[in-house]
């Protein structure tokens, strides 16, 4: 656990990484890239499970809102993975793979003490953020470099 802190506290260190080791292919390069610049770290509610992926509802503080992201498993179903009743708080980083959303493959329970709503409130909470922002099915990715040969 204290890697993992010392590189979400530190996302530049991937960059840094990048810029000493040059075995990586272009496109494993813009996927670590992407992780550095687009990876969301917070605690969040897994509200929902859907058959192809799970409901993470998280309060972006930066900007007052509420946001809702559709994040799949590593190799199970986080419904496989978090069989307790929903919703259930954990800490968690969010990363960009392709077209979906993962997440760092640490489902931590937080400790902190939260003020949880009630489940009618919380669901009132959810539904307001699906309608006035939506599910977010993906996180942006950055491109990888074109060479002088393809440009």
């Amino acid at each position: 656990m204290k890697v993992r802190n010392v590189l979400w506290d530190n996302p530049h260190l991937i960059i840094d990484y990048l810029n000493t080791d040059k075995r990586l292919t272009q496109v494993e390069q813009a996927l670590l890239r992407s992780w550095s610049k687009h990876h969301i770290r917070g605690n969040f509610f897994i509200v929902k499970h859907e058959p192809r992926f799970s409901v993470f509802f998280y309060i972006d503080e930066k900007v007052d809102r509420l946001r809702l992201y559709a994040v799949k498993g590593i190799n199970s179903s986080i419904s496989a993975v978090i069989q307790r009743k929903l919703p259930y708080f954990v800490d968690t980083v969010l990363l960009p793979v392709g077209n979906k959303i993962i997440y760092d493959g640490f489902l931590i329970t937080s400790t902190e003490e939260i003020e949880i709503a009630s489940p009618g409130e919380l669901k009132q909470i959810y539904n307001i953020a699906l309608m006035k922002y939506g599910l977010k099915m993906k996180l942006p990715k950055l491109r990888t470099k074109k060479t002088t040969d393809e440009a």
